[in-house]
């Protein structure tokens, strides 16, 4: 799977019925993702597909959902998974659509002095630095 058409179509396969496809699409790493959300909540969501069939990578897709899926993890600056299927030919799951850093970042910045700003930027590279550590702890 290579083309957001063929996730797209591999979505729309699924029969995920209280999802339906917005417009756009993304990719990164060994994933490529399309835009949803759910018709009765009206809550968006991303679709990410692992496009990679390597063992290793399969294992670092199952990691990530199980982490993220585990309580105990939960963080309100992590986007949740709604759900997820990592035993179909085609790993995959649906995440919340995430705020983006850049514009929370400018939004942030309006509204506090330079030295807020710095000690924001600081309690924020110390808060993923925390969590990669413990991503690859696991």
């Amino acid at each position: 799977m290579k083309t957001s058409e063929e996730v797209k179509n591999y979505f729309e396969s699924l029969r995920l019925l209280d999802w339906e496809i917005l417009p756009g699409n993304s990719s990164g790493g060994q994933a490529i993702g399309i835009y949803v959300r759910n018709v009765t909540s009206l809550q968006k969501g991303f679709f990410r597909v692992l496009t990679s069939v390597d063992k290793l990578d399969k294992n670092r897709f199952e990691r990530e959902v199980d982490i993220l899926t585990t309580k105990e993890f939960k963080n309100r600056n992590i986007v949740n998974i709604l759900e997820y299927s990592v035993e179909s030919k085609y790993y995959w799951y649906i995440s919340e659509l995430g705020y983006p850093f850049k514009t929370f970042w400018k939004s942030f910045r309006k509204k506090n002095n330079p030295n807020r700003s710095f000690e924001k930027a600081i309690e924020i590279v110390v808060k993923l630095a925390n969590g990669l550590i413990r991503l690859h702890e696991e």
